[in-house]
C-alpha cells in the first residue's frame, strides 16, 4: 500500500490496499482491495472495497463502498513511519521503538533519535561549561575576543566530533547511548579540567 501523512490535520490514510486473510491452519481465507483507508478517530475505516473469499464450493466475490477494517494498526505508528526520526518527539520515538521491538524491526535509526533527545540537555550542559573558562579566564592570557573564538571553535569541533562518532556507531552497531555519551563526558571533563587552571 501506498502511505501518506496530513500535517496539517494530524491525519495518516492508506492507498491501493491489499489485505490477506488467513485461517487458523493457515489457509488463505480471503483477499480484500481497497482504494484507500482512513481512521476516523475510533477506527479505520476501508473505501471502495472488494473481498474475494475462497471456500470449498469456490470463490465468491462481494463489493462494497465502505467497510469497518479491524486491525491493530495504531495512526500514530504509522504517523512515526513517515516521519523523519528526528522531527518527532521523544515520546513518540519511545514509542514507535516499543513496536519495532515487539516486531523484531530494526530500530538503530530511532534509537539514535531518541537518546540524542534525552541527552540533549547533558549536551547543552557540557557545551556551557566549556565555554566558562574562556569567558572568565584571567584576562592577562588573551583578550575576550580571542578566548570567544576559541570558545566558539571548541564547540564546532565537539559537535564534528559527537556526529562523527554517531556514524561511527551506527556503521559497527555500537550502542547509541554510548556513542552519544561519550563525547559529552569527554567535554566536560576536559571544561572542568581547564576552569580549574584558568580561574
Amino acid at each position: 500500500p501506498l502511505l501518506s501523512a496530513n500535517r496539517g490535520e494530524q491525519s495518516v490514510d492508506f492507498k491501493k490496499i491489499v489485505i490477506y486473510g488467513f485461517g487458523g491452519t493457515v489457509e488463505l481465507q480471503t483477499i480484500t482491495r481497497a482504494e484507500s483507508a482512513s481512521h476516523d478517530g475510533d477506527g479505520w475505516m476501508l473505501q471502495d472495497v472488494t473481498q474475494v473469499t475462497f471456500g470449498s464450493e469456490g470463490a465468491e466475490q462481494t463489493r462494497s463502498d465502505g467497510r469497518e477494517w479491524q486491525t491493530g494498526i495504531k495512526p500514530e505508528l504509522l504517523d512515526s513511519a513517515v516521519t523523519r526520526p528526528k522531527l518527532l518527539s521523544i515520546r513518540s520515538l519511545w514509542e514507535y521503538l516499543g513496536y519495532l521491538g515487539e516486531n523484531g524491526l530494526d530500530d538503530r535509526v530511532y534509537q539514535a533519535a531518541f537518546w540524542e533527545k534525552a541527552l540533549y540537555p547533558f549536551t547543552v550542559f557540557a557545551l556551557v561549561l566549556a565555554g566558562m573558562p574562556f569567558v572568565f579566564g584571567q584576562a592577562r592570557s588573551h583578550n575576550l575576543g580571542v578566548r570567544l573564538f576559541f570558545g566558539m571553535t571548541l564547540g564546532g569541533v565537539f559537535m564534528i566530533i559527537s556526529r562523527a562518532l554517531q556514524k561511527f556507531g551506527s556503521v559497527y552497531e555500537l550502542p547509541p547511548p554510548l556513542t552519544i555519551s561519550i563525547p559529552i563526558l569527554v567535554l566536560v571533563v576536559t571544561a572542568l579540567v581547564i576552569l580549574r587552571r584558568s580561574v
